[in-house]
């Protein structure tokens, strides 16, 4: 742990009634698995950051938020070195609203997204004594529970069986193709019956609903992160046709992804 990051914990772990700030630029390095004893308002900007806990992994992308309670272990990580992370923490209590007791990854909108700017430049521990920010930052945490009542499927769990990890690793890697059951079983030598077991054992999901995850994950990431026809993008996550892709996006998002585009969140 560097300096900088070993005195940002101490600062934190000292502030049992403030609230804790902090932005940085991932960088090239990713953060390995740790946890805090508070719980964790986090927000990218400029890609999309894998947050890994001990069974998932979670995507947080443009425009959403994750929330993650005290003591979950967690890694961060991008492909992008220039991913900018802004991060509140705040001390819970166990008696305050469930919301704050779950992880989970929420649409960021425009009254949530200026509070959060509005605090990009405040660096380590507000505390009670600073009452204009300490109202402010605490007025974040209040209104959490009320603006985040959508809570998006932006998981996946992880492969534990080394068979199966090469199976989604060669999912995640081939989205644009069919991907076919029965062909992804016979690539990797098992017999249908054996790889559904597989997924259903290790997963507690089937293969399909895994790959359409999967799919709508990626698809999500184009739409914020590419200027990617809707067209271009059905075919770049496995679609023949933008119908059949807009159909299975409003199944798992809850709108088209041309609303969602368009759309304030």
């Amino acid at each position: 742990m560097n300096q900088v990051r070993e005195q940002m914990w101490n600062d934190m772990s000292r502030s049992v009634k403030g609230v804790f700030c902090y932005s940085q630029v991932l960088g090239e390095s990713n953060i390995p698995m740790y946890s805090h004893d508070k719980g964790k308002l986090l927000y990218a900007e400029g890609g999309t950051v894998y947050i890994i806990t001990q069974e998932k992994t979670w995507y947080l992308l443009a425009r959403h938020y994750i929330w993650i309670p005290a003591d979950v272990i967690h890694s961060i990580h991008t492909d992008k070195p220039t991913v900018v992370l802004r991060t509140l923490f705040f001390q819970t209590k166990p008696n305050e609203h469930g919301f704050f007791k779950e992880i989970g990854i929420y649409p960021v909108n425009d009254l949530l997204l200026e509070m959060i700017n509005y605090t990009k430049n405040w660096e380590g521990v507000i505390t009670p004594e600073e009452e204009d920010r300490f109202t402010f930052v605490m007025a974040i945490k209040a209104i959490l529970p009320e603006l985040s009542k959508h809570k998006l499927l932006f998981e996946l769990p992880l492969a534990k069986d080394t068979r199966l990890k090469k199976i989604t690793a060669h999912l995640h890697d081939n989205l644009s193709k069919h991907l076919h059951f029965p062909d992804i079983a016979q690539q990797f030598g098992l017999s249908e019956r054996s790889l559904a077991r597989l997924f259903q054992s290790d997963l507690r999901m089937p293969y399909i609903k895994y790959l359409r995850t999967l799919r709508i994950i990626h698809a999500l990431e184009l739409l914020t992160t590419t200027k990617l026809s809707m067209n271009e993008i059905a075919f770049k996550i496995g679609y023949d046709s933008f119908p059949t892709f807009s159909n299975m996006f409003y199944q798992m998002v809850g709108v088209r992804p041309k609303m969602y585009l368009q759309q304030k969140m």
